[in-house]
């Protein structure tokens, strides 16, 4: 038996990247699989770079709504017990067979929500440290899969984020659902993701709202007794990064920005807040 696989992709503006992606993943050996491309209303027209294949689902979005809210769509009508999630930078790495690798992990881990990839960057390798199956803090979407049950429990993606540091809140979600997320070593990933090559615009924009969202996944999910703690502790060690990496200007920018996008999210944040227990938090403190 092969169960259906639901491969998800959100792109903006980066055409090359999908094309590169689309040439990669048709290596995968795997016959039962859809691929989703969600186009989250990029400039570029990148219709005519899907394949004329049933298996590929193109969906453009009206508006620029994240990649959370992007790999929220496919959810809707998907059937597939096992979605995974993918940058359309990254592909699996010399391995055609790698979907069945991750069908079988399902099988074999009955209590898993989550499975993350073995990722390496052109700045990073492959993690030669971790065991097949061990058990993690956090995961990251550019190469992850998820069980669908998991998904469907904990409410999918947090659309409210938008982007970045939105893979922390899941974390959490998981694990107060009593899932557990586990490590793939053998199911290499990689992510052709270099900072340095990306313009100032581009750092300055994606340190703002993981900063912001970090904070807020500590108003959303924090037991409230750790919440002010937590919140000026983020705060001060964002600041810290930056000056840290000598990014003073960067630094400087997020003083002010993070507060006025913090508070400006805050009331929605509080809304949203549905916190995980003392005990859940202590669980997941460890593992990381």
């Amino acid at each position: 038996m092969n169960p259906l696989i639901d491969i998800i992709v959100p792109t903006y503006n980066r055409p090359q990247d999908l094309k590169n992606f689309i040439c990669e993943i048709q290596k995968q050996t795997y016959p039962n699989l859809n691929i989703w491309i969600i186009d989250d209303h990029g400039h570029d027209s990148i219709k005519e770079l899907i394949p004329e294949d049933k298996k590929y689902i193109y969906v453009r979005l009206p508006e620029n709504k994240g990649q959370a809210y992007a790999r929220n769509i496919p959810l809707a009508s998907s059937r597939s017990e096992i979605i995974i999630s993918m940058d359309d930078d990254a592909w699996f790495e010399n391995d055609n067979d790698a979907l069945y690798k991750i069908a079988d992990y399902f099988n074999a881990y009955p209590d898993m929500g989550c499975l993350m990839f073995n990722i390496a960057t052109p700045l990073t390798g492959y993690n030669k440290n971790l065991t097949k199956g061990e058990e993690r803090a956090l995961h990251v979407t550019c190469g992850c899969a998820y069980r669908r049950t998991a998904l469907d429990l904990i409410g999918g993606f947090s659309g409210f984020l938008h982007s970045q540091a939105e893979e922390t809140d899941i974390s959490l979600k998981i694990i107060a659902a009593n899932f557990k997320i586990r490590f793939a070593p053998e199911i290499e990933v990689f992510h052709n993701f270099n900072p340095h090559t990306r313009s100032q615009k581009w750092y300055r924009y994606v340190r703002h709202n993981t900063a912001r969202n970090d904070l807020l996944i500590v108003v959303m999910r924090y037991p409230l007794k750790l919440v002010p703690v937590y919140l000026i502790g983020k705060y001060i060690n964002h600041i810290r990064f930056d000056l840290k990496n000598k990014k003073n200007w960067v630094a400087c920018y997020l003083m002010f920005s993070i507060i006025i996008g913090f508070l400006f999210k805050l009331p929605q944040a509080v809304k949203l807040r549905k916190p995980i227990s003392i005990e859940k938090f202590n669980y997941w403190r460890n593992l990381l």
